[in-house]
């Protein structure tokens, strides 16, 4: 009975770590694959809120509200949430949220429609 008392507070906490740092995987994994469906001020405080979770004792917790940070700020700092943490505190008043830009190339020319029509009409004669 005794030993119920001792270690039954401390399994709760042990599952309230573990499902509270699962839950909010899911919801790291629900923000990166919505990002560019919400408005860049609603994208900087979500990103306030992670960069607040940067320091939490979850390793769950940490990791994934590093790999939120890195998709939405696109910085590339490694794994030291102290170094994500400052660089924060030195960008979040300027920092704003931009979609990424397509890397696709732009249509190609019809090198056909370039030719200046008086160039086009005449025909070469030897």
């Amino acid at each position: 009975m005794l030993l119920l008392i001792v270690l039954g507070p401390m399994f709760l906490y042990v599952a309230y770590e573990i499902i509270r740092g699962l839950l909010y995987v899911q919801g790291v994994q629900l923000f990166t694959q919505t990002i560019n469906t919400v408005p860049p001020d609603r994208v900087k405080v979500a990103v306030q809120r992670y960069a607040r979770d940067l320091n939490s004792q979850n390793t769950l917790v940490r990791t994934s509200a590093l790999a939120a940070m890195r998709v939405a700020t696109g910085w590339h700092l490694g794994a030291d949430s102290g170094e994500w943490t400052e660089m924060w505190a030195k960008q979040e008043p300027y920092w704003e949220y931009h979609r990424p830009s397509t890397n696709a190339l732009p249509a190609a020319l019809d090198w056909r429609k370039q030719i200046p029509p008086d160039l086009a009409t005449k025909s070469a004669k030897p």
